[in-house]
């Protein structure tokens, strides 16, 4: 059984402390991103990566950095206002918390909840986007 589990390419942007390794032809787990380090967004979205993994020891740590990076997406979404934004970034947060093995970013959603509540009290059009939101045929 590996000491190392995938990392999924939607995740990799969220991930700041933890160490990443990537798998040699040889079935060897050798270090791509040391801990701490960040990598470069422009990489991260044109995915020009191998496919990565984390040490099942770390997974903790990593739920955690993926949590706040998708609640902290979402705020900045909510705060921008673009519908088709707000509605990607809270279908990201619903996606990776229904994904198999992901049920620790649950533990995200009353965040969530927050951070929607805290923008309805600054800006009412939020109201209106949240029900947009649940109609698929208004975007």
């Amino acid at each position: 059984m590996s000491d190392f589990t995938r990392v999924r390419a939607s995740q990799i942007q969220f991930f700041n402390t933890v160490p990443f390794y990537y798998q040699s032809k040889d079935g060897e787990y050798l270090l791509y991103k040391k801990k701490g380090d960040i990598l470069d967004p422009e990489r991260t979205d044109q995915t020009r990566f191998p496919e990565l993994f984390i040490e099942k020891k770390d997974k903790e740590q990593a739920l955690k950095e993926l949590t706040q990076g998708l609640n902290m997406e979402f705020a900045k979404q909510l705060a921008k206002g673009g519908l088709v934004q707000i509605k990607s970034a809270l279908a990201n947060i619903v996606r990776e918390a229904l994904a198999p093995g992901q049920e620790a970013v649950m533990t995200a959603l009353p965040e969530t909840i927050d951070i929607l509540f805290q923008n309805m009290d600054r800006d009412h059009t939020t109201m209106s986007y949240l029900a947009k939101v649940a109609s698929p045929s208004e975007i």
